[in-house]
Order: structure tokens, then C-alpha cells, then sequence
């Protein structure tokens, strides 16, 4: 965390590095683990183009921090990675290069802010604005590439993948009130070359909106909205959920959702359980030295 007053000392301030299996950097939920969102699955949208699980990868990740003007920050990621996942997963389309590495660019800025109504650029279209006392805001923007070689035309067959993602987060910061929002969106697009001549493109987008009532309670939903990148066809899906927090480390939550696809037959069965209507019950608690509280729980328990 500190290095010795040097000119090396200081060249390496804000520099971070990752050797191993790690989850990579992109967008803004893919370096969460599964347990910690606040919701049972990952949205829709990125199971189609990031796997159900993440996009998980062994290489190298190489980040710079740094100041920006306005009391804002910025983060610079590059990583390159193996573009096999792990064992025998079957990964979505994008991510298929198991012949070719994997690199990818991430970049994002955070800012936090103490007068959310006056200086906070989302007070135009933010619902809950008004009812904040505290906010912050991240941005990011992800760009990853990657190969499959194609045996009958001896040709590497390329994917590109890219993102948009925004989290803003806001809460209360009287004593007496535990009450947090949270607004969440990521657009994801890619460009896979099926044959040297024919390349498919794929879009994908999910909104989610969560609110703390109390000290336990969050409640909140998502909406996802998908052209499949693989297969001709779309998903659409409406997600609502409730958690409750018995204490830091033990919540339970309840999630349905209405899913509804138009795809090929057999293709894309497993993004969402299925078509129609899906109820979730989920049990999470932490034993030992682990984080108690996901990213979307206000800055008190």
C-alpha cells in the first residue's frame, strides 16, 4: 500500500496489478460476485453476453488510478486473458476464442457529491433526487476483443464486445434514517464474424432501480431487453424482488420475474429459466472474514 520516498515510490502510486483467475472488468456488476448483487441473478442482458456467472478469465490486469478535475476520479484497466473459460463452460458466442487471447480496455470515472440537487448531472431525470442528502456517481465504458479459429477456412473469426455502464447511488444522511437508492444500466453490443463474410450483431440493455425502506427491507426491479448475439431473436424480461437483512451477514430474498423470447428452437434455453413466470427464494449468509455488506447497502448497516 506504500512504497519507500522514491522516484519509483512514486511512479507507482495508484498502479495495480492481478496475476491468476480473477473476474474481468467489464462494466459495472461482472467484478461482483453473484451473491453480493441485489438481485438472485444477474440481469438478463449480460447473461447473453458475459455468461451466467461472469465473465471469468486467468491472465493478467494491469489498472491506473488517478485525480480528474472537480473532485472527480478515473481509472484506467487493461487486461489480457486466456480466451478458454474454465473448465468445461460454455461460454455465449462473444466470448468463444478458445484458439486466440482475450484483451480487454475498461475505463471509469467516480465522483461523489454532497449537494446531489444542485451539482448531481442526474438531478434532471432522477426520480429520487429530492430525497437524498448524499450521492455518487460512476460511469465506465468497456471495449473487449477476442477470436475463434475456424477449421474449413483456416481463418480467425473475430469478436468485439462493448459497454456502457452507470451506477448512481444515493442515500440519506440523517442519523435517524436508513433509507438508500439505487439506479443501475448497462448497454452492451457486439460484433461476432460467424464466416469471413457474414458477421451478426447483437444489443443488449438492462435498467434496475432499488429503494431501502427501512433498516432490513430493499424492494426494487429490473427490466431487460436483448437481441440475442448469437441467433436470430430477442429476450425480454421484467424482474421484481425483496430482500431482507436478518443481520450484516445473513439476508434472504424473494424475486419473480416474466420472461418472454422469440428464438430458434433449443437456442438460448439457458439465458433465464424459461419462458413465462419464475419465483426465486434465496438464503445468503457470510461465515468468517468476508465483506458483509454488497455495494448497494448505504454506508451504515
Amino acid at each position: 500500500h506504500t512504497y519507500p520516498e522514491s522516484c519509483l515510490g512514486q511512479w507507482l502510486d495508484g498502479w495495480h496489478a492481478k496475476v491468476g483467475i480473477f473476474r474481468m472488468a467489464f462494466g459495472a456488476v461482472n467484478v461482483v460476485d453473484t451473491h453480493d448483487l441485489p438481485t438472485v441473478d444477474r440481469p438478463i442482458a449480460l447473461q447473453n453476453f458475459v455468461t451466467g456467472e461472469g465473465l471469468i478469465r486467468a491472465g493478467i490486469s494491469l489498472s491506473k488510478s488517478f485525480e480528474l478535475p472537480g473532485k472527480t476520479f478515473g481509472e484506467w484497466t487493461l487486461e489480457l486473458a486466456n480466451g478458454e473459460g474454465r473448465g468445461d463452460e460454455l461460454d455465449p458466442l462473444p466470448f468463444t476464442g478458445r484458439d486466440n487471447p482475450l484483451v480487454l480496455a475498461h475505463f471509469k470515472t467516480f465522483r461523489e457529491y454532497e449537494h446531489p440537487c444542485e451539482c448531481d448531472p442526474t438531478r434532471w431525470w432522477n426520480p429520487w433526487i429530492g430525497c437524498v442528502g448524499r450521492s455518487d456517481l460512476q460511469l465506465g465504458a468497456t471495449a473487449a476483443y477476442t477470436a475463434q479459429f475456424s477449421t474449413p477456412t483456416d481463418d480467425d473469426l473475430y469478436s468485439f464486445v462493448e459497454g456502457l455502464d452507470l451506477t448512481w447511488k444515493g442515500y440519506d444522511a440523517r442519523p435517524d434514517s436508513y433509507r438508500a437508492y439505487l439506479l443501475q444500466a448497462e448497454l452492451v453490443a457486439s460484433q461476432i464474424e460467424l464466416a469471413p463474410d457474414e458477421v451478426r450483431t447483437g444489443i443488449g440493455a438492462y435498467l434496475l432501480g432499488q429503494q431501502r425502506l427501512n433498516r432490513h427491507w430493499f424492494v426494487g426491479l429490473r427490466g431487460d431487453a436483448v437481441q440475442l448475439p448469437d441467433t436470430p431473436g430477442h429476450q425480454f424480461a421484467m424482474t421484481s424482488f425483496a430482500t431482507y437483512f436478518l443481520s450484516e451477514f445473513n439476508r434472504v430474498r424473494l424475486q419473480y420475474q416474466f420472461l418472454t423470447q422469440n428464438a430458434g428452437q433449443g437456442k438460448r434455453d439457458d439465458v433465464g429459466v424459461a419462458d413465462g413466470h419464475t419465483v426465486w427464494v434465496q438464503w445468503v449468509w457470510a461465515i468468517g472474514a468476508h465483506p458483509p455488506e454488497p455495494y448497494y447497502v448505504s454506508p451504515r448497516f
